[in-house]
């Protein structure tokens, strides 16, 4: 199986543990998406798309933009932390522009583990992290709060 299969499978196996993981909130969940963004000409590659409702007074409906990533070895970088909270601030600019709803929430899910620097940037932006290789789940970053505004979206 090349990697490429390996990561498309992985995205599956994120999105039903995400749909088991908040099924108190009634989440709508899908893969391979695209968001537009000003800088960008090409769309991003959304690779899991999840909306949940807390169903509650007053109802708070989050969009969240879940990055999965498989890695053979090695860690996820920093790098890829600020990488991925640029997609998301981008995607909210061009979604503001053109008046429409636009993501809330950023997930970062892998199967390798988060260097310190990485999570350091993450719990700075409120970037969910979540360590999951299929059978176990490790939330190295955990967004308790979801109805609060992150502060990468503040940067938009």
């Amino acid at each position: 199986m090349t990697s490429y299969e390996l990561g498309k499978r992985y995205e599956k196996q994120v999105l039903r543990w995400l749909l088991e993981e908040y099924r108190q909130y009634r989440p709508q969940g899908e893969t391979n998406t695209f968001a537009r963004g000003l800088a960008a000409i090409q769309p991003y590659e959304v690779d899991i798309s999840v909306t949940i409702d807390n169903g509650g007074i007053p109802r708070q409906v989050r969009r969240f933009w879940v990055e999965c990533r498989w890695r053979d070895q090695g860690t996820i970088k920093r790098d890829d932390v600020e990488h991925f909270v640029y997609k998301g601030q981008d995607s909210v600019r061009y979604a503001r522009k053109i008046g429409v709803w636009h993501y809330d929430g950023l997930m970062f899910v892998s199967n390798r583990p988060f260097h310190a620097d990485a999570l350091n940037v993450a719990k700075h932006e409120k970037v969910a992290c979540v360590t999951f290789n299929g059978r176990s789940v490790v939330q190295d970053l955990k967004v308790d709060d979801w109805l609060s505004r992150p502060r990468w979206l503040a940067h938009c």
